[in-house]
């Protein structure tokens, strides 16, 4: 004999294959139809029709036996009807890409399968070590919608998924057409095994997404990833609208190390808002890029501070000791942007200034600030000591402000100008008064050539001395009288001055003068001058 020519029909079978099932499989009704070559040993089902579980396979397939214990096996099959993942799972053999179906039943939930085809081409030598198949001898597509994937254990889960999924001898693609992770929606998404024999190696998970910086960052600061975790910032002070293309990848293990993870990606932004980005400094109207590594991330665009049109880059670790937060703002401010980088000129400048701030800090708050800035094309008026540099007049400045919670600090501050040198300390409470100071060189062309000390006792009385060559002290003077050392409610204030020459109003002048002033919050207790 030849060949034996057959044609199959059979209805309640059961299919009970406990090496390559999960559990018996019933098959309402199935025919077959084909030729078996006896002496070629190859099997040619040309009409092949089965349905089981409200589903319908269709097509033809052929096995031929050579020499070797691998068969050639080709197969053209579709199935008719749809399924949720786990009518999938009770035909899908246990060992097939074993990859890619603990995948889907560990990380995919709900959803509808659909439009699925099979492809089979194995030939000899398509089964490598530990079963692994060629990607060419296998192709299964299939259409999911409306599922639910977990791409990271605990991270918000993608939701509402939809899009056509690949599997091959020994890789698994699926493209996500649309899906949502909490608020953020995701426009494409691509869940990408390239490798699943051996188990271990990266499966990588890539989607692009739109949505509210705020809602995008709260995402990638879930654990495993976290990417703020080691910055004072929370997700919640960001908000504007966002773009990103996110990259997250993992071993192919049921549970990864935490440490195992690798992502980067790339968000563009058009008008972000960031609070309290230094001190009580809000940024605004941002336009930028966030670019994000496993190592860290890197924030660059233009953005207004207070009024002021800034250049930001903030860079942020994850890893490592020491400061972990670098952010570097360079613009022109004005008054209102200064106090906000915690730097008094209000009273002093007229004007806008070119600066330059770079901040560090770690897990709970920016420690340190170092400020340059120019003042060349701005006013300087000191009202008090009647001085006044005009706009033009080349004079640079320096500031370094340290934070803390009970205080911040300028550990130094220096102003240089043509007839102009001011260095010194200064330190402040929670509450932005006054504690300390210390200003070993304040020199005004024509004003003052003094040093200044003052420290706030216990008592709550900030105690001032003052030692120099020079004063122009008429209008100084009044102020203290009537204003103490605070605005609008007077301060406890005790004064010591010890100056060589003082220059009072209507022309008068004193040499070897000496001051002692005492006033409480609520009138003076003692005025003594001498010269």
């Amino acid at each position: 004999v030849a060949a034996v020519n057959f044609d199959l029909t059979a209805t309640a079978a059961t299919l009970n294959l406990p090496d390559a099932l999960e559990a018996p499989l019933t098959i309402d009704t199935a025919s077959v139809a084909g030729t078996y070559g006896v002496e070629a040993k190859k099997l040619d089902v040309s009409a092949l029709h089965a349905e089981f579980l409200n589903l319908a396979l269709d097509g033809n397939l052929s096995v031929a036996r050579g020499e070797t214990k691998t068969p050639d096996v080709k197969a053209a099959l579709a199935l008719g009807g749809s399924m949720g993942p786990q009518t999938l799972l009770k035909f899908w053999p246990t060992a097939l890409a074993d990859g890619a179906r603990e995948f889907i039943a560990t990380r995919m939930r709900g959803g509808v399968f659909s439009a699925v085809e099979f492809r089979v081409d194995i030939k000899e030598g398509d089964i490598g070590e530990g079963g692994a198949l060629a990607d060419d001898a296998l192709a299964i597509s299939f259409r999911a919608d409306g599922a639910e994937v977990d791409y990271a254990p605990g991270m918000t889960p993608m939701t509402r998924v939809s899009g056509k999924g690949l599997l091959r001898g020994n890789s698994f693609r699926f493209d996500a057409e649309q899906a949502h992770v909490g608020k953020v929606r995701v426009t494409a998404g691509v869940v990408d095994m390239p490798v699943m024999v051996p188990k271990g190696e990266p499966t990588h998970f890539r989607f692009s997404a739109e949505g509210d910086a705020g809602d995008i960052l709260a995402i990638l600061n879930e654990e495993p990833l976290a990417v703020l975790k080691g910055s004072q910032f929370a997700a919640g002070q960001f908000s504007g609208q966002a773009r990103a293309k996110v990259e997250i990848s993992r071993p192919n293990l049921r549970i990864a190390p935490p440490d195992s993870y690798k992502y980067k990606g790339r968000a563009t932004f058009g008008d972000l808002k960031v609070e309290n980005i230094i001190g009580d400094a809000t940024l605004s109207s941002a336009k930028g890029a966030l670019d994000l590594t496993t190592e860290g991330m890197v924030i660059k665009g233009d953005a207004q501070l207070a009024d002021a049109p800034v250049a930001i880059e903030w860079r942020q670790r994850f890893f490592g000791a020491g400061d972990k937060t670098m952010i570097s703002i360079r613009g022109a401010a004005n008054a209102a942007a200064a106090d906000l980088l915690g730097v008094p000129t209000r009273q002093m400048v007229q004007g806008e200034v070119p600066f330059v701030a770079e901040a560090v800090g770690g897990v709970d708050a920016l420690r340190r600030m170092d400020v340059t800035a120019d003042f060349t094309n701005a006013a300087l008026v000191s009202a008090p000591l009647g001085w006044v540099k005009p706009a033009g007049v080349t004079a640079e400045g320096t500031a370094t402000i340290l934070y803390a919670k009970t205080g911040n600090e300028i550990s130094q501050f220096s102003l240089e100008a043509e007839g102009a040198k001011i260095n010194g300390a200064a330190s402040f409470d929670a509450g932005g008064a006054v504690r300390g100071f210390d200003i070993p060189v304040f020199a005004l062309k024509d004003a003052a050539d003094l040093s200044f000390s003052g420290a706030r006792g216990e008592d709550g009385v900030l105690a001032i001395a003052v030692d120099g060559a020079y004063l122009n002290a008429g209008e100084l003077i009044r102020t203290f009288i009537d204003e103490g050392s605070g605005e609008g409610a007077k301060a406890a204030t005790k004064l010591t001055a010890r100056i060589d020459r003082i220059d009072m109003r209507g022309g008068a002048h004193y040499a070897d003068a000496k001051l002692d002033f005492g006033r409480s919050a609520d009138h003076i207790e003692n005025l003594h001058f001498s010269a």
